[in-house]
């Protein structure tokens, strides 16, 4: 589309999976606990993600907290926004605990994608 190349892969969600879509420089990825077979990879060079993170600590089909930071090390997107958080994730606590470069989404949240 206007030479935005997409592309979409599936991802591990416990026992299903679910999409990631990158458009252009931006990629979505929800209920997600792992990647599969190195697709982690199609992430890399992206400047804005917008991942789930629905809690701090394990759980069986989504990544912890720490977890998702370890993509977000290995993809090292210039911005990250945690979305599918629970009502658990105060967002003050949580923001205190990102890097500079994450923070939790919100209701509302607009950015451009460029």
């Amino acid at each position: 589309v206007n030479n935005v190349q997409i592309i979409s892969f599936q991802h591990n969600h416990g026992d299903t999976n679910c999409t990631t879509y990158r458009i252009g420089n931006f990629a979505y990825t929800t209920d997600i606990k792992k990647f599969y077979n190195g697709d982690i990879n199609k992430l890399l060079g992206i400047k804005k993600w917008v991942v789930g993170c629905l809690r701090m600590d394990k759980h069986p089909s989504h990544a912890s907290f720490e977890e998702v930071l370890e993509f977000i090390n290995y993809i090292k997107p210039n911005k990250t926004y945690l979305t599918h958080l629970t009502p658990w994730m105060d967002y003050d606590k949580l923001l205190a605990k990102c890097p500079k470069n994450v923070e939790p989404a919100y209701d509302g949240l607009q950015f451009e994608v460029n």
